[in-house]
Protein backbone atom coordinates (compact mmCIF):
# COMPACT_ATOMS: atom_id res chain seq x y z
CA UNK A 1 0.00 0.00 0.00
CA UNK A 2 1.31 3.63 -0.81
CA UNK A 3 1.52 6.50 2.07
CA UNK A 4 -1.16 8.04 0.32
CA UNK A 5 -3.55 5.06 1.24
CA UNK A 6 -1.87 4.84 4.45
CA UNK A 7 -2.22 8.53 5.20
CA UNK A 8 -5.79 8.31 4.47
CA UNK A 9 -6.30 5.53 7.09
CA UNK A 10 -4.46 8.22 9.76
CA UNK A 11 -7.45 11.01 8.61
CA UNK A 12 -10.29 8.25 9.21
CA UNK A 13 -9.05 7.95 12.72
CA UNK A 14 -11.19 9.53 15.67
CA UNK A 15 -12.59 9.37 18.69
CA UNK A 16 -15.89 9.23 17.24
CA UNK A 17 -17.36 5.09 16.89
CA UNK A 18 -20.08 4.24 14.45
CA UNK A 19 -23.53 3.98 15.39
CA UNK A 20 -24.66 0.25 16.25
CA UNK A 21 -27.59 -0.54 14.42
CA UNK A 22 -28.84 -3.71 16.25
CA UNK A 23 -28.75 -1.76 19.67
CA UNK A 24 -32.40 -1.72 21.37
CA UNK A 25 -33.24 -4.97 18.87
CA UNK A 26 -35.13 -8.01 20.69
CA UNK A 27 -34.26 -11.61 19.79
CA UNK A 28 -31.05 -13.61 19.68
CA UNK A 29 -27.49 -12.14 17.48
CA UNK A 30 -27.17 -13.39 14.37
CA UNK A 31 -24.41 -16.45 15.14
CA UNK A 32 -20.78 -15.52 13.08
CA UNK A 33 -20.21 -17.15 10.02
CA UNK A 34 -18.73 -21.01 11.66
CA UNK A 35 -16.61 -23.23 9.28
CA UNK A 36 -17.46 -26.40 8.20
CA UNK A 37 -14.70 -28.15 7.78
CA UNK A 38 -10.94 -27.72 8.04
CA UNK A 39 -9.60 -25.52 5.00
CA UNK A 40 -8.52 -26.85 2.08
CA UNK A 41 -5.21 -27.12 0.75
CA UNK A 42 -4.47 -23.64 -1.56
CA UNK A 43 -2.19 -23.99 -3.93
CA UNK A 44 1.25 -22.27 -2.88
CA UNK A 45 1.50 -20.13 -6.41
CA UNK A 46 -1.48 -18.41 -5.26
CA UNK A 47 0.43 -16.85 -2.39
CA UNK A 48 2.90 -15.08 -4.07
CA UNK A 49 3.04 -11.26 -4.06
CA UNK A 50 3.46 -8.97 -6.66
CA UNK A 51 6.14 -6.53 -5.36
CA UNK A 52 8.53 -7.01 -2.23
CA UNK A 53 5.72 -6.09 0.38
CA UNK A 54 6.61 -7.64 4.06
CA UNK A 55 3.30 -8.12 5.72
CA UNK A 56 2.55 -8.52 9.69
CA UNK A 57 0.22 -10.47 11.72
CA UNK A 58 -1.25 -8.47 14.28
CA UNK A 59 -3.30 -10.91 17.34
CA UNK A 60 -6.38 -9.59 18.91
CA UNK A 61 -7.75 -11.33 21.27
CA UNK A 62 -9.63 -9.06 22.64
CA UNK A 63 -10.81 -6.02 21.05
CA UNK A 64 -9.64 -2.65 22.60
CA UNK A 65 -11.74 0.17 24.41
CA UNK A 66 -10.07 2.50 21.95
CA UNK A 67 -8.45 1.23 18.82
CA UNK A 68 -8.19 4.61 17.56
CA UNK A 69 -4.43 5.15 19.29
CA UNK A 70 -3.51 1.55 17.90
CA UNK A 71 -4.65 2.26 14.45
CA UNK A 72 -2.63 5.27 14.33
CA UNK A 73 0.32 3.78 15.71
CA UNK A 74 -0.29 0.81 13.27
CA UNK A 75 -0.86 3.64 10.29
CA UNK A 76 2.32 5.28 11.03
CA UNK A 77 4.50 1.53 11.56
CA UNK A 78 3.26 1.03 7.84
CA UNK A 79 4.52 4.25 6.33
CA UNK A 80 7.60 4.36 8.58
CA UNK A 81 8.52 0.33 8.48
CA UNK A 82 6.95 -0.22 4.92
CA UNK A 83 5.43 -2.96 6.19
CA UNK A 84 0.92 -3.94 6.08
CA UNK A 85 -0.21 -4.82 9.04
CA UNK A 86 -2.63 -7.83 9.10
CA UNK A 87 -5.41 -7.95 12.14
CA UNK A 88 -5.79 -11.72 12.74
CA UNK A 89 -8.62 -11.25 14.77
CA UNK A 90 -10.40 -13.90 17.91
CA UNK A 91 -13.72 -11.62 18.23
CA UNK A 92 -15.89 -10.34 15.91
CA UNK A 93 -15.33 -7.00 15.86
CA UNK A 94 -11.72 -5.99 16.37
CA UNK A 95 -12.14 -2.19 15.89
CA UNK A 96 -9.78 -2.02 13.34
CA UNK A 97 -12.50 -2.23 10.22
CA UNK A 98 -13.72 1.34 10.53
CA UNK A 99 -10.24 2.43 9.75
CA UNK A 100 -9.97 0.17 7.04
CA UNK A 101 -7.54 -2.00 7.64
CA UNK A 102 -7.35 -6.05 6.52
CA UNK A 103 -9.05 -7.92 8.96
CA UNK A 104 -8.88 -11.60 8.90
CA UNK A 105 -11.18 -13.21 11.36
CA UNK A 106 -10.35 -16.38 13.52
CA UNK A 107 -13.88 -17.44 14.73
CA UNK A 108 -14.00 -21.23 14.30
CA UNK A 109 -14.63 -23.48 17.41
CA UNK A 110 -13.14 -25.71 18.58
CA UNK A 111 -9.72 -23.14 19.56
CA UNK A 112 -7.35 -25.33 17.97
CA UNK A 113 -9.30 -25.06 14.67
CA UNK A 114 -8.71 -21.74 14.93
CA UNK A 115 -5.21 -21.68 15.53
CA UNK A 116 -5.17 -24.22 12.28
CA UNK A 117 -6.51 -20.99 10.32
CA UNK A 118 -3.99 -18.73 11.89
CA UNK A 119 -1.27 -21.27 10.61
CA UNK A 120 -3.13 -21.02 7.00
CA UNK A 121 -3.35 -17.36 6.88
CA UNK A 122 0.54 -16.80 8.15
CA UNK A 123 0.94 -18.81 5.31
CA UNK A 124 -1.37 -17.26 3.36
CA UNK A 125 0.37 -13.45 3.48
CA UNK A 126 3.71 -14.54 4.39
CA UNK A 127 3.94 -12.85 7.49
CA UNK A 128 7.16 -11.86 8.43
CA UNK A 129 5.75 -12.42 12.03
CA UNK A 130 2.81 -12.30 14.56
CA UNK A 131 2.68 -9.94 17.25
CA UNK A 132 0.07 -9.89 20.13
CA UNK A 133 -2.20 -5.96 19.98
CA UNK A 134 -1.06 -5.51 23.53
CA UNK A 135 3.01 -5.77 22.31
CA UNK A 136 2.04 -2.71 19.42
CA UNK A 137 2.46 -0.45 22.23
CA UNK A 138 6.42 -1.68 22.51
CA UNK A 139 6.77 -1.24 18.54
CA UNK A 140 9.09 2.15 18.53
Amino acid sequence: MSDELWADIIARITPNRPHDMDQGKTGPKPKPLELVGPPGPVAPEMWRRAGNQTYVGIRVRSAPGDPGPLALRLASMAIERQVIPVILSYVDMSGFEQFGFRVERLLAEPADLAEELEAELQAFWDLAMVIDLGDVTLLA
